[in-house]
């Protein structure tokens, strides 16, 4: 204001300027709700000068050397982790092996992602890199045979929970297989059946060439690379996380095998995040704040990581922020402070703790009442970070390979190893955090017929069949094996009841709804009836598949000759997972002519 080059005054990028004496404002002064004018003002012309604001550090006399520090290391590869002139009680990531750093682009707001347009426009929200399907001689087209009239016939067949089926002609409430979908907030669903599409509906703006937000289905495509690099001989099972990422050595993986990341059996302290968990982000934001310690005499940053002073339910927000989910831009993190109850000047104007994922994952604390290698039960087991682990095993597993045909991190490897070749009509995408790493933990993307191809790829046993009769081993037969019929103790460790799902590579398993044998067609085989009548633990479960938040699904169901595939925006995916399997059980009796009403 007043400087003939607004440029040249001082730039919010300047870590080193007073936190809690700004000219702009009196101490005392209560910031209205929303952007001042003078909070416009400042937005617009950083965003003018962004391109010039190393210049103005170096051109113009600054008070404290430190400010060159600073614009030396915005301007570096190290950008997005954390800065050297912070103390703190995690290491910075080292980005020499890290790809272009991407966090200084980033002004992406943490909103309400539970919309489905939201799910269906990631590129537009986040940072993505695109997963090339590949050459067109690879294509596998989905012969159609839709079978509508006779999945929705009159007389359905309905379940709700695990207890015993009903007719649904007199209910109230998702009387027949369409109103069924849409009640659960469908927004695509494709079933095959022996090898034909049989079911192919979309819901809310999707398409077939509509990429949709898969979420937890993506930890599969992890599971799949490090299965296959073993497998190969590429990767031991039985080494250590610490032996193979030393930065670990602090962490909850103390003691943790590859095989134990596999399977998610790590003794971890982190909760999954759960919107009934009720985490109050300003509050999560106010808490790290008091963590962290400004000198400004000196222009030093002291932060501490605390777990125990994270509030109930939050601890998944900070690993959000360190994937860039959360990567707010710096005038809103000041704002979020004295807008939402904090006192003005209370919140540093930047982005505190983990600067990127690779920094996070070190701070896990180990869960003392647990042991590594050990099924629990699905609140104890599941940490999505224990897949974004796995996805760093995979990269520095890849780096010492140092085979071009592998790929050098586990993106690439994906690619030349599994998307590209299963026939796919469309490139994926994938969420990388700010210093380029991608994360299958949570933030794939495919539209719906891909992600079917892919579950008739694992229906034929890894071979990909091209539509000039072409037929390819993609993922090795005994990878699939694994995940169609885990070995017995993963079985007797998982199914204590019959509506008990498994978990073993990142894939879930599990077992028939026994109410239903009284309802199957009468040309099953012996080995369905026994899948069906409470069979001994030696028999392979009925599905084994994906399955993400929200209500996606990639189920294969290797007795039936039958895969589900299905995008969803459910806020109440958990308490409708029973009626999810349920219906896909009686969908295969429809097509089997087992169920007349």
């Amino acid at each position: 204001e007043g400087n003939p080059d607004p440029c040249l005054s001082r730039s919010i990028f300047d870590r080193h300027a007073p936190l809690r004496h700004r000219p702009h404002r009196a101490e005392t002064e209560q910031r209205p709700r929303g952007l001042s004018k003078a909070m416009m003002k400042r937005t617009v012309l950083t965003l003018l000068c962004f391109s010039t604001y190393v210049d103005a550090f170096s051109s113009t006399p600054q008070a404290t050397p430190q400010a060159d520090d600073t614009a030396a290391w915005a301007a570096s590869p190290a950008a997005c982790s954390t800065p050297p002139f912070w103390e703190t009680n995690w290491d910075a990531y080292d980005m020499t092996d890290a790809q272009t750093p991407l966090c200084q682009h980033s002004s992406a707001l943490f909103e309400d992602l539970l919309t489905p347009w939201t799910n269906m426009n990631q590129e537009a929200l986040n940072l993505q890199t695109f997963l090339s399907k590949g050459s067109s001689e690879n294509y596998v087209k989905l012969e159609k045979d839709l079978k509508h009239d006779l999945i929705e016939g009159e007389g359905y067949l309905y379940s709700i929970g695990w207890g015993a089926p009903f007719f649904g002609t007199n209910l109230t409430f998702l009387p027949n297989f369409t109103s069924f979908l849409e009640g659960y907030k469908t927004d695509g669903l494709i079933i095959l059946h022996k090898g034909k599409m049989v079911y192919e509906k979309y819901w809310n703006g999707q398409t077939e060439h509509t990429r949709h937000l898969i979420f937890s289905c993506g930890k599969s495509m992890a599971g799949l690379m490090g299965e296959m690099l073993i497998e190969l001989g590429h990767l031991s099972e039985s080494a250590l996380i610490t032996d193979i990422i030393p930065e670990m050595k602090r962490s909850g993986f103390v003691g943790a095998t590859v095989r134990d990341v596999l399977d998610m059996r790590v003794a971890l302290q982190f909760e999954e995040y759960e919107p009934e968990r009720g985490c109050n982000f300003t509050a999560a934001i106010l808490n790290f704040a008091q963590m962290t310690k400004d000198d400004e005499s000196t222009g030093k940053v002291s932060m501490s990581y605390d777990l125990n002073k994270i509030p109930p339910g939050c601890q998944s927000f900070f690993w959000l922020m360190s994937k860039g989910r959360v990567n707010q831009h710096a005038l809103r993190w000041e704002d979020l402070a004295s807008i939402e109850g904090g006192e003005p000047g209370t919140m540093p104007p930047y982005m505190t703790g983990p600067q990127n994922l690779r920094e996070f994952l070190p701070t896990l604390e180990p869960n003392a009442a647990k042991k590594h290698g050990v099924w629990y039960d699905w609140s104890s087991n599941y940490k999505s970070p224990v897949t974004d682990v796995l996805e760093w095993v995979l990269d520095r597993t890849l780096k010492a390979l140092g085979s071009s045909d592998l790929g050098a991190t586990h993106q690439e490897y994906f690619v030349k190893k599994i998307w590209s070749q299963l026939g796919q009509d469309h490139d994926a995408t994938v969420g990388i955090d700010p210093t380029g790493v991608a994360m299958f933990s949570a933030d794939m993307s495919a539209t719906l017929p891909d992600m079917a191809r892919l579950g008739q790829v694992l229906l034929n046993g890894g071979i990909s069949i091209t539509s000039q009769g072409t037929q390819k081993q993609v993922i090795p037969k005994p990878v699939v094996e694994r995940l169609r019929n885990p070995p017995l103790k993963y079985k007797e460790e998982s199914y204590q009841n019959f509506w008990d799902l498994g978990y073993i590579s990142q894939f879930w398993n599990g077992q028939a709804n026994p109410y239903f044998k009284d309802y199957l067609p009468k040309n099953v085989s012996e080995s369905v009836k026994r899948l069906y009548s409470n069979p001994p633990r030696s028999e392979p479960p009925l599905f084994f598949g994906l399955q993400g938040v929200w209500g996606q699904f990639l189920s294969i169901y290797p007795e039936f000759d039958m895969v589900v595939a299905r995008h969803a925006t459910d806020a109440e995916y958990g308490a409708h997972h029973p009626d999810i399997y349920n219906a896909w059980q009686i969908a295969w009796m429809r097509l089997n002519s087992g169920v007349d009403g």
